[in-house]
């Protein structure tokens, strides 16, 4: 594989890592700011086990620890939905909802309940233990981002062209935002705000009553409204990827424009943020690590297909993603260099998980697999 270590950087400041037993990675982007880490040892390629859905695995996985052996919660593009023991992959229930789930849910765990959209449009609501049927919605039109929870409220966007904002503990609307394009992002909260992109503009609506507090527009496209730009917001900035090849590090409170920096391929997904550096995957299959204060290259990895549209994990100081070469890799978080890799038996478009240092990734041969 290619890699190219900047003259800019010599290694991000080591720092001793104090790991969390009960680490668990509950929505997209494993919090509810999309950073992308998590306090646990580095998984390994080992394969821990290997569970065939016989359909892909496209979106990404869900973790609630709180259980005595932990649960992993995903769907694939037949429409099952899965909750399987994270220790060893064995079932503990199927839901089949008959319409393609590609999103990655997110997880109350204080309530126990699980949440997640599919291609039919249908937002579903579910018991986490027993996976039954708690509530659900209907937006009307495909839903491809993944949800947020946070005090009591659930958000998510639908292709039809509204954000949602609905109570969790009976699916009742508390109010909608419309836009001119679809949403396919998945949103990020912060500070009373809550993020999310459509057709090449980034909105920022107050969280309590949906109204906008800002909006940022660099291109608006068509193409831009068809692949998910969700963004994370660390230390006041927002992180985005957009259609015009750039990544853009916006004012959380205002939307002005921090800094930015144009890269081979558009950042499909979200960035990662660990210690002051912003990891980044991209459709022109790159990986970049940036400086967050002021944007500039650290080092890039050049995999060995075409794209990743995988949003970047970090562990133990590793960063993990998968390609559409068919492999998964871990890189050195401070240098860029390839650690190791895995060959599944398809294209990877889900977004890693991790938790308690087990290392949680679908592809589409249909497999979810997990690595410690």
């Amino acid at each position: 594989m290619n890699w190219k270590l900047a003259l800019s950087m010599l290694v991000i400041p080591l720092v001793l890592f104090s790991f969390n037993a009960n680490a668990q990675w509950t929505m997209y982007g494993n919090n509810l700011n999309h950073l992308g880490f998590e306090n646990s040892t580095a998984p390994t390629n080992s394969s821990f086990w290997a569970y065939n859905t016989t359909s892909p695995v496209e979106g990404g996985c869900a973790v609630d620890n709180s259980f005595s052996s932990g649960r992993v919660f995903f769907g694939n593009a037949n429409g099952t939905f899965y909750a399987l023991n994270e220790k060893n992959g064995a079932v503990a229930w199927t839901l089949s909802t008959n319409s393609s789930i590609i999103d990655v849910p997110a997880v109350d765990a204080a309530n126990k309940m699980v949440f997640f959209g599919n291609a039919n449009g249908t937002f579903y609501a579910l018991n986490e233990k027993s996976g039954v049927l708690m509530w659900s919605f209907q937006s009307g039109r495909y839903i491809k981002g993944s949800p947020a929870v946070d005090r009591g409220v659930v958000f998510f966007g639908s292709s039809n062209g509204v954000f949602y904002a609905l109570n969790e503990s009976n699916g009742n609307k508390l109010w909608s935002y419309g836009v001119r394009g679809m949403i396919f992002s998945s949103p990020a909260v912060d500070n009373g705000l809550i993020f999310f992109e459509s057709y090449g503009a980034l909105y920022a609506l107050f969280e309590a009553n949906g109204t906008l507090a800002w909006n940022f527009t660099r291109v608006t496209t068509a193409l831009g409204s068809l692949l998910e730009y969700s963004p994370t917001v660390d230390n006041g900035l927002v992180l985005i990827g957009n259609i015009n090849r750039n990544i853009y590090a916006l004012n959380e409170s205002t939307g002005g424009v921090v800094w930015n920096f144009t890269t081979v391929g558009t950042a499909i997904g979200s960035p990662a943020v660990d210690r002051g550096v912003v990891f980044a995957t991209t459709s022109g299959d790159f990986v970049y690590a940036f400086n967050e204060s002021n944007g500039n290259e650290l080092w890039s990895f050049k995999a060995g297909g075409t794209s990743i549209q995988s949003s970047p994990a970090i562990a133990g100081g590793e960063v993990f993603f998968g390609s559409n070469d068919k492999n998964v890799f871990a890189l050195n978080e401070s240098t860029g260099f390839e650690i190791w890799y895995f060959t599944t038996g398809g294209y990877i478009e889900s977004n890693p998980a991790i938790s308690d240092g087990i290392l949680f990734i679908g592809s589409s041969d249909g497999v979810l697999y997990a690595f410690k």
